[in-house]
């Protein structure tokens, strides 16, 4: 499969990189933890909370010349969807009425009181 991958959000060419599954969960396993509280967290602006919480990331696909940008995604290997209003039990719902290879993780704005995932699906073909 085939991911790209930067240090930052703002990185203006990102590395296209061929990995096996068990590589890439292994890889995304790995929390980042920063130095704030929830609390903190929330209370600061949007954009200070992008700047702590932008440690690198990964698009599911190839990109063209390693932009990062809507025209220039070449296919996904991988699809992301953000979940910002789970309810009790939607991990339970997913597993019982999608037959796909998936997993989820939690976001940086993840309580308990207010959970937010990122259920990862990964494609059978680009």
């Amino acid at each position: 499969m085939y991911i790209s991958t930067g240090n930052s959000r703002m990185e203006k060419r990102w590395n296209n990189v061929e990995m096996e599954l068990d590589e890439f969960i292994e890889r995304i396993s790995h929390t980042i933890r920063t130095a704030e509280t929830v609390e903190q967290y929330m209370k600061m602006t949007k954009a200070k909370q992008d700047a702590i919480k932008d440690v690198g990331g990964f698009v599911g696909g190839r990109l063209k010349g390693g932009r990062r940008k809507k025209d220039c995604v070449e296919y996904r290997t991988i699809i992301t969807l953000d979940i910002d209003h789970a309810v009790p039990g939607v991990i339970e719902q997913i597993e019982m009425l999608y037959n796909y290879r998936c997993f989820i993780y939690s976001t940086h704005k993840h309580t308990p009181e207010n959970p937010r995932l990122r259920l990862v699906i990964i494609l059978s073909r680009p």
